[in-house]
């Protein structure tokens, strides 16, 4: 007889009294064609999950795995009506992740997740945790998840985990997969402690190759006075590539490329993170800098042409005040209202009809400058 689960995370946040954001179902004593005589959309190919027909939430067959191979494409999926919820819960992570809801409410936990709730303590349920390295950075983040609960990680599983970066299987690891683990930690109430586990067990180094020459954890541990997770983002880039407080902008921009290979957020964001370093905008100041310097930064920046992206690091800037305390907000703001005086400006008529070419650009860059002369001497 076909029966349904609830499992998994909504099932611990739901415990625990936090939001459900998102459920998954596992569904025993079934087989494909079953689900999809009901109207369940097949997703997966290479395992069993299915679709709900009207509330799109993800049904999957109870599965068991076995390793046969390198990597997370390295194992042998086995479904089957036969397969028990007791089977499947037990290729799980951790003991609080496989606890099960059944129709009637009840609670199914055959690895005592619930006392491991109750203790706040992350323990992994059997020795095939091992089989799946990116479980390593999964715990770590939940790590971070759950800090301000007060949940621990075992001594077993830490022990297993260091164990796992002792070997090989981490080598296998795609960039990408370790990336969204490190992204969905960045959005955590305690990011650094992430970071820690990670260096606790041996494992910062995948994260990017920076972290196998310097260990900036000192610093990350003062990323959580970053609220906003995309500048919380460019914080862990910043924090990380002048760890010493001491580099020259053209190194730290080579260690910002090296960061960054390993580090998959938008394209936008990397960018500003560029123009940050590149230009030492940390500790910027208009005051100390002549009309001609400021034109040259605007020029930099692409302000003129991109004021748009101005406005978003200005925005990020504010976002890292508490962070870095040499952040001068007036100069963005002057820098800002400058860009706001300068598109307004044009060659007279004259000089549009007598200059050509290069001259033209230059007359007007003369122009430009020449405004922003008068802008600095009335502020």
């Amino acid at each position: 007889m076909m029966q349904i689960y609830l499992v998994g995370g909504a099932v611990r946040d739901k415990l625990l009294g936090l939001p459900v954001k998102e459920r998954d179902w596992v569904v025993v004593g079934a087989q494909a064609q079953t689900l999809i005589a009901r109207g369940y959309r097949q997703v997966g190919r290479d395992f069993p999950v299915f679709l709900h027909p009207d509330t799109q939430e993800e049904y999957a067959l109870a599965r068991t795995e076995r390793k046969s191979g390198k990597g997370h494409q390295g194992f042998i999926v086995h479904s089957s009506p036969e397969v028990t919820l007791e089977q499947d819960l037990l290729r799980r992570d951790l003991t609080i992740n496989a606890i099960a809801e059944d129709a009637g409410h009840q609670l199914i936990d055959p690895y005592d997740g619930l006392s491991d709730l109750k203790q706040h303590c992350l323990r992994h349920i059997s020795p095939a945790f091992a089989e799946d390295p990116l479980r390593v950075f999964r715990v770590a983040r939940f790590a971070a998840r759950f800090h301000d609960l007060g949940f621990f990680i075992a001594d077993e599983t830490l022990q297993l985990m260091s164990q796992l970066c002792v070997g090989d299987e981490l080598k296998f690891l795609s960039k990408e997969r370790i990336w969204r683990e490190t992204e969905k930690a960045l959005a955590c109430h305690s990011p650094q402690v992430y970071f820690d586990v990670l260096k606790q067990v041996g494992a910062i180094g995948f994260v990017s190759e920076l972290f196998k020459h310097q260990s900036p954890s000192d610093q990350l541990n003062r990323l959580n006075q970053v609220h906003n997770q995309q500048s919380r983002y460019i914080a862990l880039c910043l924090l990380c590539v002048d760890a010493d407080q001491n580099s020259e902008a053209q190194t730290n921009s080579a260690k910002l490329q090296q960061l960054q290979e390993h580090f998959f957020a938008s394209q936008n964001l990397q960018d500003i993170c560029s123009l940050i370093v590149e230009n030492n905008l940390l500790k910027l100041n208009t005051d100390t800098l002549n009309a001609e310097q400021i034109y040259q930064l605007i020029q930099r920046l692409d302000a003129l042409r991109r004021p748009e992206r101005l406005q978003e690091l200005i925005k990020h800037m504010r976002h890292l005040e508490n962070l870095f305390n040499e952040i001068n907000m007036p100069s963005f703001e002057f820098l800002s209202f400058c860009i706001q005086q300068l598109t307004e400006l044009k060659l007279d008529p004259a000089s549009m009809q007598t200059l050509k070419g290069k001259a033209i650009g230059l007359a007007l860059e003369k122009v430009r400058i020449e405004k922003i002369t008068c802008l600095k001497q009335n502020t």
